[in-house]
Formats: C-alpha cells, sequence, structure tokens
C-alpha cells in the first residue's frame, strides 16, 4: 500500500447502496416464501447509546426522530469525586497511619 486517500461519496454510490439493499430485501423476501431459512433477529438497542447518537447528530443537525427517549441519568463516581474536588486529601486522612 502507499497511501490512503478519502473518497468522495456521491449521489451514484448513494443509489448503488440502495440497490444493493433492496436485492438483499428481495432475495430474503424469495426465500423465505419457499425455503425454510434462518435469520437474525436484532435485539432492540440500548436507549443510552441511542441517546448518545442522537445528540452527537444533533450537532450536524440531524435526528433520529425518537422524541424523549426514556434516560436515567446515573452519577458515578468519578463525576461525583470531579463535583466535590479530588478527594486526595479526604483518602489520605481516612488511611493514615498511626
Amino acid at each position: 500500500m502507499r497511501s490512503v486517500a478519502r473518497s468522495e461519496r456521491n449521489i451514484a454510490h448513494r443509489l448503488i447502496e440502495e440497490f444493493m439493499l433492496s436485492a438483499n430485501e428481495c432475495v430474503a423476501q424469495y426465500l423465505e416464501a419457499r425455503v425454510p431459512s434462518l435469520y437474525r433477529v436484532h435485539e432492540k438497542p440500548d436507549a443510552k447509546r441511542v441517546y448518545e447518537f442522537e445528540v452527537t447528530a444533533a450537532t450536524w443537525g440531524y435526528s433520529l426522530g425518537v422524541g424523549s427517549l426514556p434516560i436515567r441519568r446515573v452519577q458515578l463516581k468519578g463525576d461525583r469525586r470531579a463535583s466535590q474536588g479530588s478527594g486526595a486529601g479526604r483518602a489520605r486522612s481516612r488511611f493514615r497511619r498511626k
């Protein structure tokens, strides 16, 4: 390999991708009607990850259109420490040798 270059995705790339997806769906429907087949059912995505993606996409003006998501904020120990200070002084005083 000599180099890496970013290629531009244009309408032709998107059109080909849509045709590929459509072909896959047609083959799946054909097989399902005629041949016993195995297929994968994807689990629902983690709500927190969907929310994080939604926030990221919103910075570029995009949205999944999912509305409000059932996210419960959980404060982690590191976040609590950061809001209360480093905590180093408390740790030293707790473990001081006598």
